[in-house]
């Protein structure tokens, strides 16, 4: 999946005022700061509690946004460490290692038990009895969903319907099976999920 470079503490604290409304709060705080300041207004301090309470829901709101965009970006990078790193991939007639960031539209992948399953695959051949995979990542559910290699039924669009799929970043609990490479990357169900 794709790596985005980091953003800057003051980048994420520049991004939070480029906003037209905090633009419009800031500015009639520093016209009530002046006001304040020049005595046109109420005299004392209650003359600073209106620019002070500006600014104060200002800098709230801004350090509420820089943790939900950290929270975020957590969130994805935990996204993208479930990804496989490497693979058993059929290159010119032998079975090698390789990084699934190699892998190709095409690509013919043998998966087992403990692998994580480097991209979305159609299954071509079971090599054992049977297949239980764990698409928590995907569905949310912990039970492990059987697959095999007969064609999908007309209207198996979601996820959960599709038997002779096996998708990216989930889990392989039992058995062993033969795929073909349908999506890598971001066009992957968990590349979209991170979108």
């Amino acid at each position: 999946m794709d790596k985005e470079e980091e953003t800057s503490l003051w980048e994420r604290i520049k991004e939070q005022f480029e906003d037209q409304l905090a633009r419009i709060l800031l500015v009639s705080a520093l016209i009530s700061f002046v006001i304040a300041i020049t005595g046109d207004g109420e005299e004392g301090i209650t003359a600073y509690v209106e620019p002070f309470v500006i600014l104060l829901i200002l800098i709230l709101n801004a350090l509420v946004a820089i943790y939900q965009d950290y929270d975020a970006d957590s969130a994805l990078e935990a996204l993208k460490d479930m990804q496989a790193i490497e693979c058993l991939v059929l290159r010119n007639g032998e079975w090698v290692m390789r990084e699934s960031s190699q892998l190709v539209p095409g690509d013919i992948v043998k998966v087992q038990v403990g692998n994580k399953i480097p991209a979305d695959l159609r299954l071509l051949k079971l090599n054992s009895v049977s297949l239980l995979v764990e698409e928590a990542p995907l569905t949310g559910e912990a039970v492990s969903v059987h697959k095999n290699i007969e064609a999908q039924s007309k209207g198996g669009d979601l996820l959960l319907d599709q038997h002779n799929m096996v998708f990216s970043s989930t889990l392989v609990n039992y058995g062993s099976a033969t795929g073909i490479v349908v999506y890598t990357g971001m066009k992957t169900a968990i590349g979209r999920v991170q979108k």
